[in-house]
């Protein structure tokens, strides 16, 4: 059944290209190092493999491979899986091949991952390459009590839940991504449990006296930066990707590309007039494909320092932090305050949840709170109780008289009188 044999040496005939023995010295054909080997596998294939230098090892070897590959034929030993010749690879090959198909067809209806959750992936994978000491792809097989300690040593080291979901997330993906390819036979990571996300630290509004001081301290570039985040909501991310081209003149808006967006829809963001008209004077002899905005790559450093110099704290006991991301909440916040319903502001906010909406980004402020109170209390009759006949009340900003019930000693009905109405003719 199996049959050894010699190879030799050859190379490329310069004048017809084709290949053509290699001689020696005396015109002799030149062998290869190892011998080779011809079988028939278990689905009746002929396959031809490398052996070892001698002639007595390599038959040897073919009798074995030959023995095995009747024993799979007959039943006797189970076939071959994928996964069983993929497990030598390199864990680093296996991760860039990963990252390269996320950026052709990774993301939503099969377009590419952004820049930003790609480099997170890359940047993830890589740390935990590292901390899990992964060489070649079969390491990660019973990897899940070792991952889980290291995740753990990350949370002592203060990484908040949602982080560490991040890192999890991404290994577990990875590891699904190599069972559809056949890479891994199952997803080493089943039953790994999600940690607690709930944020420890919270984002608070900037008041418009914050909002202000700002933009008069910030250098120009960057305070038309805070600008357009607080006249449209658009994430860091998503500015740092809009064009010159992005800007739609004829609507006064941003126009939102599926590649940029978080949800990979295109959008249509409308944007303030005079927020426009600021945007349009700052493009004017630009290249169409030229960046809208001039965004550095370290946006939340820059913008801690711009705080500072306003006078503005970042952090405040009881209500939260600021941050870039903050100015979307604001938006958020702006827009509710300012008399939007939550379809409105939900639309604007391009969330997909209104209770993502209401419930995470907008923030009911103290201010506006006590301004409701005192607004309730010109209703209620705190004081005068019941004694003057009519009580104006103010309900919407329009006064409307009330009649004031008169009821009965004993009970909690009111009297009849109170209750009659003219009858109808009918």
């Amino acid at each position: 059944m199996a049959r050894t044999f010699q190879t030799f040496k050859t190379h490329a005939d310069p004048e017809t290209g084709k290949r053509i023995d290699l001689l020696d010295e005396k015109g002799r054909k030149i062998p290869h190092p190892r011998w080779r080997f011809e079988i028939i596998d278990w689905q009746g294939k002929r396959r031809i493999k490398t052996g070892y230098p001698t002639k007595t090892e390599t038959e040897k070897l073919a009798q074995r491979v030959q023995s095995q590959e009747d024993e799979i034929r007959k039943g006797y030993r189970p076939p071959p899986r994928s996964a069983d010749k993929h497990g030598r690879r390199p864990f680093a090959d296996v991760r860039d091949e990963y990252l390269e198909w996320g950026n052709s067809q990774g993301g939503h209806n099969g377009g590419k991952w952004s820049y930003m959750h790609r480099h997170q992936r890359d940047v993830r994978l890589k740390k935990l390459e590292s901390l899990l000491g992964l060489e070649i792809l079969s390491d990660l097989y019973g990897i899940l009590p070792r991952f889980e300690r290291v995740l753990r040593e990350m949370q002592a080291g203060g990484l908040s839940g949602k982080t560490l979901n991040h890192f999890r997330e991404t290994l577990h993906a990875f590891c699904e991504w190599s069972v559809s390819r056949g890479y891994l036979t199952d997803n080493p990571l089943k039953g790994l449990d999600k940690f607690n996300s709930e944020p420890l630290t919270h984002r608070r509004v900037l008041t418009l006296d914050e909002i202000e001081s700002l933009l008069q301290t910030a250098p120009p570039d960057r305070g038309l930066v805070y600008e357009v985040a607080l006249g449209t909501g658009l994430r860091a991310g998503e500015l740092r990707a809009l064009k010159v081209y992005d800007l739609n003149r004829d609507l006064r808006a941003i126009n939102l590309r599926p590649e940029i967006t978080k949800n990979r829809k295109p959008g249509l963001q409308p944007l303030p007039r005079e927020l426009f008209d600021r945007l349009v004077q700052s493009v004017e002899g630009k290249e169409p494909d030229a960046p809208l905005l001039q965004i550095t790559s370290h946006l939340c450093r820059e913008m801690d320092k711009d705080l500072i110099a306003a006078g503005i704290p970042k952090n405040i006991i009881g209500q939260g932090k600021l941050d870039f991301h903050a100015l979307r909440g604001t938006f958020i916040t702006l827009l509710i305050e300012n008399g939007g319903n939550v379809k409105e502001v939900q639309t604007l906010a391009r969330h997909s949840d209104p209770r993502l909406t209401m419930n995470i980004y907008a923030k009911a402020s103290n201010k506006r709170l006590a301004e409701l109170a005192d607004t309730l209390g010109k209703v209620l009759p705190f004081s005068n109780p019941t004694t003057g006949p009519q009580r104006e009340m103010v309900i919407a900003g329009n006064p409307v008289k009330s009649r004031v019930l008169r009821v009965e000693d004993k009970g909690f009905e009111p009297s009849t009188s109170a209750l009659r109405t003219q009858r109808s003719p009918n």
